[in-house]
């Protein structure tokens, strides 16, 4: 097991993520704090990402509302998470079923991204404390030095802070898909005839792992004509998420591409499902070609380039070591002596 010294610091490229989480203001009294400062709501939770933002300056990007509802459909289509709290109010205030459904899915996306990226929050928190475990129990059998145990104590400040950021963004994914929800199905009871609220509602049963309703809603999607490339999509994630069908979700995802290029929430999912470190590294150059500044290139990006990196190294040098050792150029084959000349025959 490597010492725990030489496990990589490295940024917090995933806090990056919660610049994305800053939702629309809500009514009530904002308080930060619930035990050992985690959230415990929605305000807290937009309040611990504030706090987070405010120590970056690097987060403080555009989140500009959309200025026509075309450009609202472009947010959504190119997964723009970083405007879609914006485009959510903007939304809200037109008239007509269309932008009801189009500001369901809004959230409904906005709920996807918040519950993947605490995912990976939760991971780099569970990997830092494995790493604490590792330098504590070196530091009782007294074989750890003073810069081990000074890199455990900031890994166990930032998994203290990636704890708090979990639970904020797992609370607004919630406070999205509820959001969602309550929009579908007003756009279903409204205009029944109309497939936009049987979509968004589907991606809620998914989120929610309510198959018998996912399954329900697509139908009904279907039924009434809807998007193709978008019911492809939900079909792509139920693989995934309800079978566990990598292969099948990636092509499925690589569908939806072909139909459309700009598609970049399929490219987003075609990243975050890949497995092989080429495969994830390719996919990442993919989805930088076609949203350079999206919210999973800055949160998984480092850390792919990273593996990546490290990966080639040892395939290099493995192949190296393992590659046979040419034999020693054969000796040019010299020619025979000549004969001895035979004896003369006697006289």
């Amino acid at each position: 097991m490597p010492r725990a010294s030489r496990l990589p610091l490295l940024p917090i490229p995933l806090l990056l993520a919660l610049a994305l989480t800053a939702c629309a203001t809500t009514t009530g009294t904002e308080r930060t704090g619930g035990p050992q400062g985690y959230p415990q709501n929605a305000a807290e939770a937009r309040a611990q990402i504030a706090a987070v933002i405010a120590k970056n300056p690097a987060l403080q990007v555009d989140r500009r509302g959309p200025a026509s509802v075309a450009e609202a459909v472009e947010v959504l289509r190119r997964d723009e998470f970083f405007r879609f709290d914006a485009t959510s109010s903007f939304l809200a205030t037109q008239p007509g079923v269309d932008a009801l459904t189009l500001r369901a899915m809004i959230e409904y996306a906005a709920a996807g991204l918040n519950h993947n990226i605490g995912v990976l929050v939760s991971r780099r928190e569970e990997r830092d404390r494995e790493a604490i475990a590792l330098v504590s129990r070196q530091t009782q059998a007294g074989t750890a030095d003073a810069a081990t145990q000074e890199r455990a104590e900031a890994l166990q400040a930032r998994a203290d802070e990636d704890a708090r950021v979990g639970r904020a963004l797992t609370i607004l994914s919630g406070h999205h898909l509820s959001i969602a929800k309550t929009l579908s199905e007003q756009a279903m009871a409204e205009h029944p005839e109309l497939p936009g609220g049987y979509l968004v509602r589907a991606g809620v049963a998914r989120l929610e792992r309510d198959w018998l309703a996912f399954d329900t809603r697509i139908q009904q999607a279907q039924a009434a004509n809807g998007d193709p490339i978008g019911i492809l999509y939900m079909q792509a994630m139920d693989r995934l998420d309800r079978f566990n069908d990598v292969e099948g979700a990636m092509s499925r995802l690589k569908d939806v591409l072909a139909r459309d290029p700009g598609y970049v929430r399929a490219q987003a999912r075609l990243l975050l499902t890949a497995r092989d470190v080429e495969q994830r590294h390719a996919e990442l150059e993919a989805l930088r070609a076609l949203s350079p500044n999206h919210v999973v290139v800055a949160v998984v990006g480092p850390s792919i380039e990273e593996e990546y990196r490290v990966a080639m190294e040892i395939r290099a040098a493995t192949q190296g070591a393992s590659a046979p050792v040419p034999a020693p150029a054969a000796a040019a084959p010299t020619a025979p002596a000549e004969p001895e000349p035979a004896p003369a025959p006697p006289k």
